[in-house]
């Protein structure tokens, strides 16, 4: 009776959405604090592809945190690649809750004066949920919440395996070509 019902209500939401194609994705959102790091804005770039109309994979650039005034240095940020999968659930023509899994390589220095006098490879997994809302036939809303387990690599001279975990909320602009 269940699947009826959701298959009943996402009839109309294949409409609004292409079941393939490209996908362009833009965000922004807020991380808390990170080791001595304070919260900061966050925000990402991203190109992938949708095979179906329930996966999809996206890779690009994020900058989970930038930050001025922290601690002794007078700016922190962190940022590089990220590579993320979708699985997406249709339930009617407005709304699809979605969850997603991505793998992480981030650089995280810390600069006084302009000048960098630390910088750290930090790498990892994250695991997130959210919504996406849909606006127009190419145009979607997303809404979402990721954690993010890092950990430190062994490269300038950093101990290997130091544990840095954090979340992330973010609302991201998605634009969507292809097959309807």
């Amino acid at each position: 009776l269940v699947a009826v019902l959701l298959s009943t209500l996402s009839a109309v939401a294949f409409a609004f959405e292409p079941d393939s194609g490209l996908q362009i994705n833009i965000s922004g959102g807020y991380t808390p604090s990170i080791l001595e790091i304070n919260s900061g804005t966050s925000y990402g770039g991203y190109v992938g592809y949708k095979f179906n109309p329930y996966l999809s994979v996206e890779g690009g650039y994020t900058s989970l945190l930038k930050q001025s005034q922290s601690g002794a240095a007078t700016a922190a940020s962190i940022y590089g690649p990220e590579i993320a999968g979708y699985l997406t659930v249709r339930i009617n023509d407005l709304v699809s809750p979605f969850v997603r899994a991505s793998f992480s390589k981030f650089a995280m220095t810390q600069s006084t004066g302009g000048i960098v006098n630390s910088i750290q490879t930090i790498y990892g997994p994250s695991y997130g949920v959210g919504f996406q809302f849909y606006e127009a036939d190419f145009f979607s809303l997303r809404v979402g919440y990721n954690t993010y387990y890092l950990q430190t690599s062994n490269d300038y001279y950093v101990q290997a395996g130091i544990p840095i975990t954090t979340s992330n909320t973010y609302v991201a602009l998605l634009m969507q070509f292809g097959d309807y």
